[in-house]
């Protein structure tokens, strides 16, 4: 099952070099899978999005405009998200166990979120993002006018780094909305889910 990874570090302190050993860190790790899109839909979605879904295939993955996606999150208690630790990444799978994966930078976007009862933080893919996303599109359109195998599954996934001051919560509470495109909007991904918090 593909998941969401969030991980948490003090505030003001640098991060671990590649190898180090473990310093003082917070860490919350969250499985759960985001968005099963041409597979069937897992228990854990929400079934409004389990609905939107059912439609979802190849085409509609190679016609989406990358300047319209968009992930909101909201973390409660409120926190800073480290802005350069948002990712989301789209696996994409085959029958035969080829799977490819691609991981899009997300920057941070002035803008109104799903809806006003909750403080949403809004991410959108950066420059670089939206030329390596309709990269990845046009490459989908050659293998499906050829003769390489199809893709036969694909997943979105979202990973960022909440930083915490020097009174961390026990328990961080994340909701997540994705949307793909303009006309079909937000997505709930995840719905107020409680995340404990280690030292």
């Amino acid at each position: 099952m593909e998941g969401a990874e969030i991980r948490g570090r003090r505030g003001g302190r640098p991060a671990r070099p590649p190898g180090a050993p473990p310093a003082r860190l917070l860490a919350a790790t969250l499985l759960l899978a985001l968005l099963p899109a041409l597979l069937s839909a897992c228990a854990s979605i929400p079934l409004s999005t389990m609905w939107k879904l059912r439609g979802f295939d190849a085409q509609t993955l190679m016609q989406l405009d990358p300047a319209d996606l968009r992930v909101a999150t909201t973390l409660v208690p409120q926190v800073q998200i480290l802005p350069d630790s948002v990712r989301l990444t789209l696996a994409l799978s085959r029958d035969d166990g080829d799977d490819v994966r691609h991981e899009f930078a997300l920057e941070s976007r002035n803008q109104a979120g799903p809806d006003a009862r909750l403080p949403w933080q809004v991410w959108a893919l950066d420059a670089d993002g939206r030329r390596g996303f309709a990269d990845v599109q046009r490459a989908l359109r050659a293998a499906d006018a050829g003769d390489a195998a199809p893709f036969t599954g694909a997943s979105f996934n979202v990973a960022l780094k909440p930083e915490f001051g020097e009174d961390p919560p026990a328990v961080l509470r994340m909701t997540v909305q994705l949307q793909l495109d303009r006309v079909d909007g937000w997505f709930v991904l995840i719905d107020d889910h409680a995340i404990p918090v280690t030292r």
